[in-house]
């Protein structure tokens, strides 16, 4: 006698946006099961009817045979009573379930839906913003949950009958597919010139502007999730010329190709890097070059590329009809964020590109390109963006209402409910009130519907805290920004203290004021404690100190030779200054005014890159520490330097730096490879890390800080901690630059309370 039940299911975690309603449908069929499936705010709810044994197996199919994209946090069951459902169907989606739930990362255009786009018999032939239910945008056209077509900028775009009957077809992809459209219902093309006047529209476009980059014009595309700035990447004039108008002078370029197999005439390419590049996210992935075909103006005077292949259609189609790699840039002006709307673009970037290339459909929330690089075989990112983000980490003990603000710099936000942890998307730094105005967007965009009352954790730097905190009824919570950058870690391979913590970065306020930076952090649950840092100096200038390495080599010089360097002659930074200007920094540094004291890592490395001729001022972030990082990459036998480890005041360790110090000077004076002098100065740091782990005999060590973005440091911590038995963590799904800092100050007030 067969058996026959009820159930009721509700599936929560990221359900909305990955074809998981028509995945439930077409298993209930296969079942013979009756009942429904519908979206709710938070989560998909299921009721089914029929054999126990086969609702069984629908039970473990709803997680083990889930669409790719999914990701399911839990399963909810309840036996009902009989109902003698007739049939099973979706039904429309409810505001019930609260309201936070999860939507998807914006998705690149998939295998299936590039062949129909490629196909000339097909009715999407050339058709550039292509989608189906197993791919295309989500977070970016997103107005709130359920994900229907009606709380997307789809809802802007009705069915033709062609696409009605695929959405109703169960056998079709496209079954229930929110984005779905083609040439006679979706969003249309057009090519404009630098004032907003049309020059094209639908199948031309894509001729036009191919043209339009033959001859060398920068065009604005309009994308997946904000505007891209494009130039032909072979042509050194293009190139300067973009650099010229966007006043971006030596910033390095990504570079967007058509196929792999361009990329490996240019680049490097492991199966890990290759994998990544070929992923649904379709990230920046940083490649080592191993020929010029291409500008050498795209990333000077660094061994890498910023390489990704197309997100959409769109560039698909475009870079077929070139048959040569384009620079796709950000649309942005100095420090503002990533430009999505036409209106804006037109203003914003007049003077900049030629022409515009635009599709109408709206981009609800901007979103920039993800940056990974593969660090000993694994992906690390660097920005967390469009095809990852936004994510949801899952964390044990983890207080619902809690809001990172994160940082200064980098900024992103994160948000905790239901022990998930929200991890938006890269916003961007906060220099700007337009950046900041998209800060507070995102975060009232998380928080206006929550029942719940609000906690706000930012960092202890009170500027930071004054650009990040825009709710005013919110209880505030200050984090130590080294604190945040270890905790981060810690989420990121699922860890819970106790642990030895490693923060280097350029810069955070520590608890005395001063900026730390090269810091070794004991963290406990909820309790943190300051073992040891790096020797500290001075940094002359305030703010310029930052923009300009020189200054930090002084501040590292006049640590060891006091007033007497200013009679010196011999030092490359000295040089770059004038008499008038080193008399004002000798007094600077003696009377200790507009003065800057730092343990940074960063600033330790700005200092050896002057020091070495490498870079004397820096016109973007990190460039200094990033050419050195090349030069390293190649150093045929890398010098032997150590660092010294002391005890100052109350058993606290000390890195001292001045040892490699004067091994380096001695040796560039003596003419030695500069590569292998900056490749000795890596493994001495690396190795002052196990020295340290050694002293306060610690096993388990995370790495954490804009620092470990350079790929050649981070290999050489990690392996030398592993030769000597110890357990190395490292970032790989979120930044270990600021980019993290909201998920390690939401955790850790958690852990806090």
């Amino acid at each position: 006698m067969r058996q026959l039940s009820r159930l009721k299911f509700r599936v929560y975690g990221r359900v909305q946006g990955v074809g998981y309603r028509p995945f439930v449908y077409r298993e209930a069929l296969r079942l013979n099961l009756k009942g429904f499936v519908k979206n709710t705010n938070n989560y998909v709810e299921i009721e089914v009817e029929g054999e126990q044994v086969n609702i069984d197996l629908f039970a473990r199919r709803l997680l083990s045979d889930a669409p790719i994209e999914a990701h399911i946090d839990r399963l909810e069951s309840v036996s009902l009573t009989q109902k003698n459902h007739e049939v099973f169907e979706i039904l429309s989606s409810t505001g019930e379930g609260g309201p936070f739930g999860e939507i998807g990362p914006d998705i690149a255009a998939c295998h299936s839906c590039l062949e129909e786009t490629l196909d000339p018999n097909n009715r999407r032939y050339r058709y550039a913003l292509n989608s189906c239910a197993h791919c295309g945008p989500r977070y970016s056209i997103i107005d709130c949950l359920p994900f229907d077509r009606s709380n997307t900028s789809m809802r802007d775009f009705s069915l033709c009958p062609a696409c009605e009957r695929e959405y109703c077809d169960p056998e079709n992809r496209r079954f229930h597919a929110q984005t779905i459209s083609c040439h006679a219902c979706g969003p249309k093309l057009s090519f404009l010139d630098q004032n907003g006047g049309l020059l094209a529209e639908d199948q031309s476009v894509l001729m036009q502007a191919a043209d339009a980059l033959r001859r060398g014009a920068i065009i604005a595309i309009k994308g997946v999730g904000g505007f891209q700035l494009c130039v032909d990447a072979r042509s050194d004039a293009a190139v300067h010329e973009l650099r010229r108008r966007k006043q971006r002078r030596s910033k390095p370029f990504a570079v967007m190709f058509g196929e792999l197999s361009r990329v490996k005439e240019v680049c490097f390419l492991s199966k890990q890097e290759e994998k990544i590049l070929n992923s649904p996210a379709r990230p920046i992935v940083l490649l080592k070059l191993k020929s010029q075909k291409l500008s050498g103006a795209l990333a000077p005077d660094l061994a890498w590329l910023g390489v990704m292949l197309p997100a959409m259609p769109l560039h698909y189609l475009l870079l077929k009809e070139l048959g040569f790699p384009i620079v796709a840039t950000s649309a942005n002006i100095s420090d503002q964020p990533m430009i999505a709307d036409e209106n804006l673009a037109f203003s914003q970037l007049n003077g900049i590109a030629d022409y515009f290339l635009i599709h109408d459909r709206e981009i609800i929330w901007p979103i920039d390109d993800s940056v990974v690089r593969v660090v000993y075989d694994r992906a690390l990112m660097l920005r967390h963006a469009r095809g990852y983000a936004p994510a949801y980490v899952k964390v044990s003990d983890l207080t619902a209402g809690i809001l990172g603000a994160g940082g200064y710099l980098k900024n992103t936000i994160s948000y905790s409910y239901n022990h998930v942890l929200f991890h938006g998307p890269h916003i961007g730094d906060l220099a700007t009130p337009e950046a900041r105005r998209r800060h507070d967007q995102q975060i009232d965009r998380l928080t206006r519907q929550q029942e719940i009352g609000l906690i706000l954790a930012g960092d202890m730097h009170p500027d930071v805290m004054a650009a990040t905190c825009v709710q005013a009824e919110a209880s505030v919570a200050g984090v130590q920004h080294h604190v945040a950058h270890i905790v981060s870690c810690l989420v990121d391979n699922g860890l819970v203290p106790p642990v030895l913590g490693v923060a280097w970065d350029g810069a955070g306020v520590g608890d005395d004021g001063r900026l730390w930076g090269g810091e070794f952090l004991k963290i406990s649950k909820g309790a943190w404690r300051r073992v040891g840092h790096m020797r500290g100096f001075s940094l002359p200038g305030g703010a310029l100190a930052f923009k300009e390495p020189r200054r930090a080599a002084i501040g590292l010089l006049f640590e060891i030779y006091g007033d007497s360097l200013f009679s010196m002659s011999e030092f490359l930074p000295l040089a770059e200054f004038s008499a008038l200007e080193k008399m004002t920094l000798q007094q600077m540094l003696k009377k200790d005014i507009q003065i800057n004291h730092t343990t940074s890592v960063g600033r330790i490395f700005d200092a050896f890159a002057a020091l070495l001729g490498v870079c004397q001022r820096a016109s973007y972030e990190g460039q200094a520490a990033a050419m050195l990082e090349s030069l390293a990459q190649d150093a045929p036998a890398p010098k032997a330097y150590a660092c010294k480890l002391e005890k100052s005041f109350g058993d606290m360790l000390v890195v001292d730096w001045e040892p490699v110090l004067r091994h380096v000077l001695i040796d560039w004076e003596s003419g030695c490879l500069v590569n292998d002098i900056a490749a000795g100065i890596h493994i001495a740091l690396a190795d002052a890390v196990v020295s340290v782990a050694s002293a306060l005999q610690e096993t388990r060590v995370a790495l954490s800080g804009g620092c470990f973005q350079n790929a050649y440091l981070t290999q050489a911590v990690v392996a030398s901690l592993q030769q000597n038995g110890f357990e190395p963590f490292w970032h790989q799904n979120i930044p270990p630059n600021d980019g993290g800092l909201a998920v390690g100050q939401a955790v850790w007030t958690s852990w806090r309370r």
